[in-house]
């Protein structure tokens, strides 16, 4: 792997785009699994759906939704570029419903990645600790070594709401015309 990025999870390029305030209905209180990348399909609800928030004003369905749980919920159309790469993901398909309860997209997915990587390079990374448990990661600083047999789509062990996106991952989804929307990351370069 020569270049990693990171997805920022709860950003917003234009307020014409949805954001989301919930997890998916009927799955509240096992949501946490879904962005710490512990299996959730056996349990995902069939028809899963997630209703826009009345503070949120945006309609659009971008390629990457914006949400404050943070889930990788993405457009049936990144789904497609990568189903064919060999990746440990779950593909859970949701329907994202408007404030007037209509169906805004039903090819819509929340993509939880299962591996979860020690990748961080410990005297470059920032990691704040507190009786031996990660409090937060203040600073990312990838070891190329750790990553040299890493998938291409994966979570930090520090910090397993953080996912990762390798070079196949980028290349599938930043070939895409039109260029997917609302697709925030931080890039970094490997050695």
């Amino acid at each position: 792997m020569k270049v990693c990025a990171i997805v920022d999870l709860g950003a917003r390029e234009s307020d014409e785009f949805c954001y989301l305030r919930n997890p998916p209905e009927g799955f509240e209180i096992e949501s946490w699994r879904l962005a710490a990348g512990e299996p959730a399909e056996a349990d995902y609800p069939k028809n899963a759906r997630i209703k826009m928030s009345p503070k949120e004003k945006g309609l659009v369905i971008s390629d990457v939704v914006g949400n404050n749980e943070s889930l990788l919920i993405v457009s049936g159309r990144l789904k497609r570029a990568i189903e064919k790469l060999d990746l440990s993901i779950e593909m859970l398909p949701l329907a994202i419903y408007n404030h007037r309860g209509k169906v805004a997209s039903d090819d819509v997915f929340i993509l939880n990645p299962l591996s979860v990587i020690d990748c961080l390079d410990p005297d470059e990374a920032e990691v704040d600790y507190l009786d031996g448990e990660v409090v937060s990661v203040d600073k990312y600083a990838f070891s190329s070594k750790k990553l040299k047999q890493a998938p291409h789509l994966f979570r930090v062990k520090e910090d397993p709401s953080t996912i990762v996106l390798g070079d196949d991952v980028l290349k599938a989804w930043l070939t895409l015309e039109p260029e997917p929307s609302n697709l925030s990351l931080e890039h970094f370069e490997l050695e």
